[in-house]
């Protein structure tokens, strides 16, 4: 069958086997390469970049997998967000429904429900910020404005999730804050029920 085809389409059929070989071959080199010890490429990367790495940066002892660090305590001011925990009451937070180390999913399904957060649709007085600390802590801070209430004008709503594993996160730490209609600081947030 190959001799009755046209010489261009056996000319076409010998470069298309030539470029699969050529791809398989290159494959195979960069698999091989791939597989080099982690430690040795940090090390080879970092002396490109003329720092030689002490040992405990190829690996530190927090990083290795199936280990999990100890839970931090309450956290507090981050250097990321400029977010402080304190500034927000816990107990105008329980309104939310959910619970200190609570399951991660559970506890923003309560936070969406609460705030009504829409995926699908945008909206002008509702702001959700998902900040990733360097301290490996999650941030989600919840702004509704435009309240239809006759005190509350405002709530903010900020929840801390620890990592678990690579796929689950529990809730560390929670609170929220109002501004209110009524009052000497209308434009402040407080963690006091309004007038």
């Amino acid at each position: 069958m190959f001799a009755r085809l046209h010489p261009v389409v056996k000319i076409c059929i010998g470069i298309f086997a030539l470029a699969w070989v050529a791809a398989f071959i290159w494959a195979v080199g960069r698999y091989t390469s791939s597989t080099t010890d982690v430690s040795e490429m940090v090390a080879r990367k970092q002396e490109i970049k003329g720092k030689a790495p002490a040992p405990a940066d190829i690996l530190p002892a927090d990083n290795i997998p199936g280990v999990m660090p100890p839970k931090p305590p309450r956290p507090s001011l981050d250097e990321d967000t400029g977010y402080d925990i304190a500034d927000f009451s816990e107990r105008l937070g329980d309104f939310v429904g959910v619970e200190i180390g609570q399951d991660g999913a559970q506890a923003q399904h309560k936070i969406v429900t609460y705030f009504g957060v829409n995926k699908d649709e945008e909206s002008p007085d509702l702001k959700v910020e998902q900040k990733f600390l360097t301290s490996g802590l999650t941030q989600v801070i919840v702004t509704k404005t435009a309240l239809k209430d006759d005190s509350v004008k405002a709530e903010q709503f900020l929840a801390v999730f620890t990592p678990k594993t690579r796929e689950k996160s529990e809730l560390t730490a929670y609170g929220m804050r109002i501004k209110c209609y009524r009052g000497d600081n209308t434009d402040q947030w407080q963690t006091q029920l309004c007038p």
